[in-house]
């Protein structure tokens, strides 16, 4: 997060995160503790801890890599998770189940992430994850397909793929309040120039 004041919402609410991306200690301790598995399913993959908090994480998945004065460093040990996987289940959905889904050719970017998509046939569904802060705002779609765009815990975007669907699933953010206002800017630009080129007109028809 940096020392952006835009937080994720579901973060901010779920960790007690404040504005420089710090969280609640006593959350913290819980998260090392007792949910530090839970962190790398979310998709992190490196923790810093102040030197104030004395927990470690307690899963054998992270390694220490740094420590000075002021806090210590662990990183997941293993590649790192894919931006979109298929899981078989989560802790906010109890008692669901779903099937596992291939995807392939990944392309993920700013605003967007892409995969080729491929669900089994039967009759339960595929889960995926993907690997970015929540935000209301994003639309999911395989060809002309609609999909609905729900988050795990408000962390994270997940989507329900339907069984037997196979295609490019595309994922993009955008909420409404940026497409009306990028139009309103741009009716404003042109609106703008418009303007701009009626007055320089007028004022050169005004010289003698």
């Amino acid at each position: 997060n940096g020392y952006s004041p835009i937080r994720p919402a579901g973060v901010a609410r779920e960790f007690k995160a404040a504005i420089h991306g710090e969280i609640d200690p006593t959350i913290g301790e819980s998260l090392l503790r007792d949910q530090s598995g839970a962190l790398a399913e979310l998709g992190i993959d490196g923790i810093v801890v102040a030197q104030e908090l004395p927990a470690n994480p307690s899963s054998l998945e992270w390694q220490l890599v740094f420590t000075n004065e002021e806090g210590r460093v662990f990183h997941l040990l293993g590649a790192p998770f894919s931006r979109v996987r298929s899981v078989n289940r989560i802790e906010s959905l109890p008692g669901q189940e779903f099937v596992s889904a291939e995807i392939s050719r990944i392309d993920d970017s700013r605003n967007r992430v892409a995969g080729d998509v491929e669900v089994p046939r039967g009759d339960k569904p595929a889960l995926l994850k993907f690997s970015r802060p929540y935000f209301p705002g994003y639309i999911a779609r395989i060809g002309q397909t609609k999909l609905t765009v729900d988050s795990d815990r408000g962390l994270i975007p997940i989507v329900k793929v339907p069984a037997g669907t196979h295609g490019r699933l595309i994922l993009t953010y955008r909420p409404w309040w940026l497409i009306w206002g990028g139009t309103v800017a741009a009716v404003s630009g042109i609106i703008f120039v418009v303007g701009l080129f009626g007055a320089l007109q007028n004022l050169t028809s005004a010289r003698p």
